[in-house]
């Protein structure tokens, strides 16, 4: 019998005062998720978008994910649209044929979803997750022929209110309003505040942290193995910024899982920026 899967939730709690300020200028709710992954050259994605606003507005998703292939390109405020699914476990690979179908097959790296180029055809990949019923991809990963991709969902969203218009599937490498990163790792249900003046506020818990606008949202939501970011949201160690601490650390070790690990230097974020895809070509070396 199939374990019963992992459900989880966050409320955003307002003021009326704050949901009616925030309606009559047609905001809108975003979220994203992260991911660890053993490829550099990945977007985080517009996960979830509403702007039907409650006093207590709930977003509710669970252990289900599909894989997906993509001919789209990776650049700035592009759209990521799925040319082929397939829904997979945590453990399993996706194969990719040259045509572009999928299926879905045991053996993998535990506790994460590999993508296997089967062909020498490049793609867009990545990993989709249901929120409220739906499955959305959260980020978009190069796929280069023949080559194998790993990631690992993380149990953190990013929450973003802003009058900004986007879309599910939009390649969002900055932040475009002050958001919060909520850490549901030790729990499977947060609750934050949201005042129109204020911005976002919680318990005094560590489990959750502002981000600031204009953040670069690449250190959050795409975390490397074996990098010291990848750790729960306590204050980092660290005082250089993230981006000078991953400009600083070209092709890290991955230390989890060991089979892999990365020959590639990372984008940088003006390149990102730019909208130009990165030609990166990431190895996979047996342990």
């Amino acid at each position: 019998m199939r374990a019963a899967l992992s459900q989880y939730a966050v409320d955003i709690q307002m003021t009326p005062a704050t949901l009616e300020a925030l309606m009559a200028s047609g905001y809108a709710l975003s979220a994203f998720k992260a991911v660890q992954t053993t490829v550099n050259g990945a977007a985080p994605l517009v996960w979830y978008q509403t702007s039907r606003l409650l006093m207590t507005t709930s977003i509710t998703w669970q252990e289900q994910y599909q894989a997906y292939a993509s001919t789209s390109q990776i650049i700035a405020h592009g759209m990521i649209r799925p040319n082929s699914t397939t829904d997979i476990g945590l453990g399993q690979t996706a194969q990719v044929g040259a045509n572009g179908a999928m299926t879905a097959t045991d053996g993998g790296t535990p506790a994460a979803i590999s993508i296997l180029n089967q062909a020498s055809q490049p793609w867009t990949c990545g990993v989709s997750q249901v929120v409220e019923n739906q499955a959305n991809p959260v980020c978009a990963v190069p796929l280069y022929g023949n080559m194998l991709d790993v990631m690992a969902p993380v149990e953190q969203v990013l929450l973003m209110l802003s009058a900004m218009s986007v879309n599910t599937g939009a390649v969002i490498y900055q932040a475009y309003a002050p958001g919060v990163l909520i850490d549901l790792r030790g729990a499977a249900q947060r609750t934050v505040q949201f005042d129109i003046n204020n911005g976002w506020s919680w318990d005094s818990g560590t489990w959750a942290r502002s981000v600031a606008s204009n953040t670069d949202l690449v250190p959050l939501l795409i975390q490397q193995w074996g990098d010291e970011w990848a750790s729960p949201l306590s204050p980092r160690r660290r005082s250089r910024s993230e981006s000078d601490y991953r400009d600083r650390h070209s092709g890290p070790t991955i230390s989890k899982p060991r089979a892999f690990r990365l020959s590639s230097t990372p984008p940088s974020s003006a390149s990102r920026r730019s909208g130009a895809t990165p030609i990166l070509v990431p190895g996979v070396v047996t342990a």
